[in-house]
């Protein structure tokens, strides 16, 4: 489980940075909230993906995240 958390930090913190990164080159930093739904979502899916054993409870809980991700990333 530490391993996972460990991943689906790295992943963030990378896209993150990344993020960070195009900001400061197009001097705007109000991208972020932009990017704050699939920053939800993230973890989420990474997480259904490494676990190897998606029953239905836990697909059903990714769904309904990656879902609500979504709702936040294309609320105006």
């Amino acid at each position: 489980m530490l391993q996972i958390i460990a991943i689906n930090f790295g992943i963030s913190l990378a896209a993150f940075i990344a993020l960070w990164v195009i900001s400061v080159k197009i001097r705007n930093a109000s991208i972020v909230d932009i990017f704050w739904g699939p920053a939800c979502a993230l973890p989420a899916l990474m997480t259904w993906l490494q676990l190897g054993h998606q029953n239905l409870r836990a697909t059903l809980l990714t769904a309904l995240v990656l879902l609500w991700g979504q709702t936040i990333w294309t609320c105006p």
